[in-house]
């Protein structure tokens, strides 16, 4: 389905050159438009390889790195990530949000909310309590962390 969906993208940027004149450019999402007018194309990848990034996500996390499917290699994420956000920057310069993409990179420096929720469930389990006390501390962490600044 996820092909499906670029493929139709790519046929909403083909129709955006016949009907450019019209102002159908702002319907055309930034970066297919882009990719179109520089005469390039989203590479369609079958769903085993999709799904075999998001066991890898999945049972490593982001530290033993995602399969670049170009490459043919197994690539640190911080790496893709910063690969995205060059590809993106266009785009988010465009909109007015390079700040908003760029904080991927601190995301990905202090670790995911799922990075903390371990910690702190490791720290309270150090601490001496039981598993359902950790858990516990999990969720009086998340309450905290939801309330914090409003």
């Amino acid at each position: 389905m996820g092909e499906r969906v670029l493929q139709r993208g790519a046929a909403v940027g083909d129709a955006h050159f016949k009907r450019r004149k019209a102002g159908a450019r702002a319907q055309v999402p930034p970066q297919l438009w882009r990719l179109k007018r520089e005469n390039q194309r989203w590479r369609l990848y079958a769903r085993m390889l999709i799904d075999e990034n998001r066991w890898r996500a999945q049972r490593y996390g982001l530290d033993q790195g995602l399969v670049d499917f170009g490459k043919g290699a197994i690539v640190p994420y911080a790496d893709l990530l910063e690969e995205i956000i060059a590809l993106v920057e266009p785009d988010a310069r465009h909109f007015g949000c390079v700040e908003e993409v760029g904080h991927a990179r601190e995301i990905l420096a202090r670790g995911s909310s799922a990075d903390r929720q371990l910690a702190v469930y490791d720290r309270a389990v150090a601490g001496g309590a039981s598993r359902p006390e950790a858990l516990t501390a999990v969720v009086d962490w998340l309450i905290a962390e939801t309330v914090r600044g409003v």
